[in-house]
């Protein structure tokens, strides 16, 4: 069969994959992303006040301290402090026996106190006076040890640091307090053993002064490793351990200090030798000006008008968290425990950022601390106000922020409109962030100082409505429905069973079930009123979980991708009925005009649907195959979880009689399975009938397996829609509906969907096509594919996609019949491949990432594409690699022939990797690490491979073709745990022999152009392909480029794993398809 090899045409240019090698058993994919398995506990230091007024009973939920109460009838006490059980021995005619007496207004009051601590339970003659207003207003007495909180402060400060440091994961804590007048050692050395902390928190007792700036230099001295300022016998060991390790400091303190003014005179840190004071105000107020509500911020105290044991008479705590904070506690020649240099250029501080907890007071010290410690300062009053302060304080630790996806773009042009959107999570807390920037139209680069995060112009997840507005849809068993609430289940609503699996109780399910519609009013630190009794759901620093590996997908109006008539424009074809004309759908005036939007999944369960322009969101899908994990998602000890991870793709196409436009979403490790939503008219989703039309699960066939990589959706020669997608992974995994071979296989699901009574799938509504290669305990599985029009039809005619076990697979679909589609290669009845990756030794190589096809320009097609993977948690680790992996060019000649091994292949190494610096035509200078790569082969068409130097690197992201260059991310992951993500390369190669560039790339000297100065040539002579560049390398994780058109250049758009984007030039090369590049943007 011989076509017009130059109209072929790519029909889908929107599949996305993912990740694995060619061996053994069924993969270990964890449940967080790989690039935070390797991370450096953060150290903790809690500074817990055990001074005597931690005595001091819990207040009453009405008390204000800043009011001073009537005195009782006897006296002004307001300014005094009394033990309970004194007062409810005083003897008083009017009350009886043991009941703490008073007088208000000329009449008696008779109270007794809560006495928790027994006879050292405090009280303050002020809120003893509240007390007494408050209470017994009818006379006869009153017994308040069941009315009023029945506890004292230092109880619940070590109740709550004890339930707080338990439930939290993955830091090493330490202690410290104080020793009567001075600050003491460390108590307890940071620690992963919880229970080493919890113990000595558990055994405190309150009985002594508040040196809080002493207690805090003392810190500092640990961290530092120093000699003890305290105790002249002891020497610190710094906690410290590793370049990239975080170091905070929590203050929990319930006064202002006392006998707090021994420091040294001089600290081997600081260049005069004396501890600064930093803001030179010392001192500036009186004992008579000092109170609560006036003293001024940044004071250092009213000394020397009152003695050291007055609270306020020094506050230097602000003074000594800047001092934390401004300090290298760790330093050259010092060295971490990976051996690397503590004042590396990635890592060169190590520092303490401080919180401050003001426990029954509004202390503005407290407020300077953090303030100077570039922290965050909390109030509370008691145990749930404590609770809520420290897990705020905690989740402000956890984690780092980190980005994998692959950046979606507003227009494949660079101008004044064009706008990108990238996701980014923390992984500690579980927070997401979708943020959208401008571009410079001159420089190409992003705008930043915007008012949303890092400088965006927003970021959706600020913007989510409130629960009750959402619009957040879902399917049942059969049906599209709401995600609300209902204590009769129908077939309407969610199901029974749905339900049951968010809770025991129907209180439970309802309660879980708007913590994921966004309502926070039942987490742990709300200080609001939770409707469903105890707040006891995890803390969100955000509603929108992490955004992972769904890169978002802008789409604008219709793409004219069409034509109006459709193969010999015969009626009995659907697209040429009456009126069904393509141009008819684009030029519709709602659609020529349609809001512009975006869509990624989170890993809140839920496919997001945002407005482009203003960020908020327009609706939500909680695919059906999620509901079942999703209560573990509003757990106190909650460990990551994938949900909806996938990237969806949207396309127009034709369904029964008119054209839509239809997403198809995956869900990555978050499920088995893919999903079908009409999101033609952002105008109204509102309905979920009107939305979503239908769910494939493993439940449907059970050769379904983890769905990585974006489907493609495209038009089938039996005048069907379709989307299109590999098994995916693990699909003989044991979960009631695993696959009984393990096999590769390649699904066509019709964009209908079910058929019959009931939606019910029929094995009519779907074709799949077995490759016969896999097993059940070492599963095969494809991801990405990528569909071919060879003709210029728009109709697929071959399916491109490779597996684990390393085959390239090509399955014929140009039969009308879909009972004729096949592999296209085979031996008798058995399925081969069209090629098989493998090194030059014959050991397999995983393919998990779909191919680039394109014309050859000698007849066929030419498919490129990478190998490794980056799923199993062993793949976290480079030194787990025992192959060297490879980048190919392998031209598919279409006419049966297929390659088996590398014979004939022209093979190109990396010859050289090394630091230039060069220098553009201003005279400025940039130093760059960069690769040459051989040039070998003769500069046509031919079947080719790279081999990657070094084990462990891998080629796990979508390539993209520019003109006669391949641009390709490869990888290598780090075991080392400062070493985030690893180091990724930046490659581009020829096409047609996989050899250096024939011109320079890459915008090496920085000066925003690409030409003969950015050529590694003594002379600027970029003529020479093996002086070009072929590789520029990046720290941590780099996702596939982005790429943008300019006039002379192009700019490659690039997210890292460290939660930024870079942004490369290059220069734009002839025979570039622009629009490609556009519609694969999309």
């Amino acid at each position: 069969m011989k076509y017009d090899i130059k109209k072929l045409i790519i029909c889908s240019l929107l599949s996305f994959g993912l990740i694995q090698p060619a061996s053994a058993a069924t993969l270990s994919i964890p449940d967080s992303p790989l690039t935070v398995t390797t991370f450096s506990k953060p150290n903790i230091m809690f500074i817990l006040d055990d001074s005597g007024s931690m005595r001091n009973l819990i207040w009453d939920a009405g008390y204000d301290p800043t009011i001073t109460y009537p005195p009782s009838g006897w006296g002004a006490i307001n300014n005094n402090t009394y033990t309970t059980t004194g007062l409810n021995a005083v003897v008083y005619p009017g009350c009886p026996a043991g009941y703490a007496p008073g007088v208000v207004g000329g009449n008696d009051r008779c109270i007794i106190l809560p006495t928790p601590n027994g006879g050292n339970t405090w009280i303050t003659g002020n809120y003893f006076l509240y007390l007494l207003n408050t209470y017994d207003t009818g006379g006869g007495g009153q017994d308040l040890t069941t009315v009023i909180p029945n506890d004292f402060r230092m109880n619940v400060a070590r109740d709550v640091t004890v339930n707080v440091i338990n439930s939290s994961n993955n830091m090493n804590f330490c202690l410290q307090t104080f020793d009567v007048t001075e600050p003491g050692t460390i108590d307890v050395a940071c620690t992963p053993t919880k229970s080493t902390v919890t113990t000595a928190v558990n055994a405190l007792t309150a009985n002594s002064w508040t040196p809080l700036g002493e207690t805090y230099y003392e810190v500092t001295r640990y961290f530092r490793g120093l000699q003890s300022f305290t105790d002249n016998n002891v020497n610190y060991t710094s906690p410290i351990t590793q370049r990239c390790q975080k170091n905070y400091v929590i203050v929990v303190t319930d006064g202002y200090p006392t006998q707090d003014t021994a420091f040294p005179n001089v600290d081997p840190d600081l260049p005069n030798g004396a501890l600064p004071d930093y803001d030179n105000l010392s001192p500036l107020t009186t004992q008579a000006d000092f109170n609560s509500s006036t003293i001024p911020p940044f004071s250092d105290g009213f000394q020397p008008a009152s003695n050291q044991s007055a609270e306020g008479f020094s506050l230097y705590l602000d003074d000594m968290a800047k001092l934390g904070f401004d300090l290298d506690l760790r330093k050259a020649p010092d060295l971490d425990s990976a051996g690397k240099s503590f004042d590396s250029a990635d890592y060169p501080l190590q520092n303490l950022v401080t919180f401050t907890v003001g426990f029954a007071l509004n202390n503005q010290m407290l407020q300077d601390a953090a303030q100077y410690g570039d922290g965050q300062y909390f109030q509370a009053s008691n145990a749930a106000g404590l609770t809520s302060a420290l897990t705020s304080a905690l989740i402000n630790i956890q984690g780092r922020t980190s980005a994998s996806a692959a950046v979606a773009a507003s227009s494949g042009f660079v101008s004044s409109d064009t706008g990108i959107y990238f996701g980014r999570y923390n992984s500690g807390n579980a927070s997401g962030q979708l943020l959208y920037y401008k571009i410079d139209p001159l420089s190409g680069n992003l705008i930043t100082g915007g008012p949303g995060p890092s400088g965006s112009i927003w970021d959706a997840g600020s913007l989510i409505p409130s629960p009750s507005s959402r619009n957040i849809f879902s399917f049942n068993d059969t049906n599209a429905v709401d995600f609300t609430w209902t204590t009769a289940p129908t077939t309407s609503t969610l199901s029974a069973a749905q339900l049951s699996s968010l809770g025991a109780s129907a209180s439970e399910q309802e309660k879980v079930l708007n913590y994921i519609r966004g309502d926070q009013s039942c987490e742990v630190s709300n200080g609001g009123t939770c409707a469903f009794g105890a707040k006891d759901l995890r803390d969100r620093i955000s509603v929108l979980g992490t955004i992972v590996n769904s890169q978002p997908l802008y789409v604008g109006p219709p793409s004219n991708l069409y034509p109006d008539k459709w193969g010999d424009g015969s009626t009995s074809i659907p697209e040429n009925c009456s009126g069904c004309e393509y141009s008819t759908f684009v030029n519709k005036t709602a659609n020529k005009n349609r809001k512009p939007m975006v869509y990624f999944g989170a890993n809140d369960g839920m496919l997001h649907a945002v407005d482009a322009v203003t960020g908020v969101e327009q609706f939500a899908y909680l695919p059906a195959e999620v509901i079942p994990n999703l209560n573990d998602y509003t757990s106190t000890t909650y460990s990551h979880k994938f949900y909806v991870d996938g990237s969806p793709n949207v396309i127009d196409a034709f369904i029964g009689t008119k054209w839509l436009t239809i997403l198809i979403g995956s869900l990555n490790k978050g499920g088995q399975g893919i999903f079908s939503l009409n999101v033609t008219d952002p105008t109204d989703f509102t309905t979920p009938s009107k939305v979503a039309n239908w769910e494939f699960s493993d439940s449907v066939d059970a050769d379904l397996g983890y769905t990585y990589g974006r489907a493609a959706i495209v038009r089938m020669k039996n005048e069907k829609w379709a989307a299109v997608f590999g098994n995916g992974y693990n699909n003989s995994e044991a979960d009631g509906t695993a696959s009984t071979t393990g096999n590769a296989v390649l699904f066509i699901v019709f964009l209908e969907g079910p058929t019959g009574v009931g939606g019910t799938w029929k094995a009519t509504d779907y074709v799949k096509i077995d490759t016969k290669q896999g097993s059940v305990g070492t599963p095969n599985g494809i991801g990405s594919v990528t569909p071919v029009d060879i003709d210029g039809d728009k109709i697929a005619d071959y399916i491109y996609g490779g597996d684990l076990l390393g085959n390239m697979w090509k399955f014929d679909v140009t039969d009308k019949l879909a009972s004729k589609w096949d592999v296209a290669f085979k031996q008798g009845t058995t399925p081969e491949p069209l090629f098989i990756a493998q090194d030059e030794l014959g050991n397999r190589q995983a393919i998990t990432t779909r191919p680039i096809v394109s014309n050859s320009g000698s007849g066929g097609f030419q498919l490129h594409f990478g190998t490794g993977r980056y799923l199993d948690v062993s793949d976290a680790n480079s030194a787990n690699a025992t192959i060297n992996e490879h980048f190919y060019g392998v031209i598919d000649k279409d006419d049966g022939t297929n390659y088996t091994t590398l014979s004939g292949f022209t093979k190109q190494t990396v010859t050289q990797e090394k630091n230039l610096t060069l220098t553009d035509d201003s005279g400025s200078t940039n130093t760059s690490f960069i690769r040459h790569v051989s040039t070998n082969g003769n500069n046509k068409p031919q079947n080719w491979f790279l081999v990657l130097p070094d084990l462990g690197e891998r080629q796990i992201s979508t390539a993209v073709k520019r003109g006669n260059n391949i641009v390709f991310v490869t990888n290598i992951p780090s075991s080392a745990t400062c070493d985030f993500g690893g180091v990724s390369w930046l490659m581009e190669l020829d096409t047609r022999d996989g050899s250096a560039p024939r011109f320079s790339v890459f915008d090496l000297t920085g000066d925003g152009k690409v030409n003969n100065f950015d050529s590694d040539d003594d002379d600027n002579d970029e003529s020479t392909p093996s002086k070009n560049p072929a590789g520029r390398r990046y720290d941590g994780k780099l996702s596939s480029p982005t790429i943008l058109a300019g006039e002379q250049t192009d700019k490659k758009i690039m997210t890292t794993s460290a939660g930024t984007v870079q942004v490369m030039t290059e220069k734009s090369p002839a025979g570039a398809n622009r629009r490609h590049s556009w519609r694969q943007l999309r």
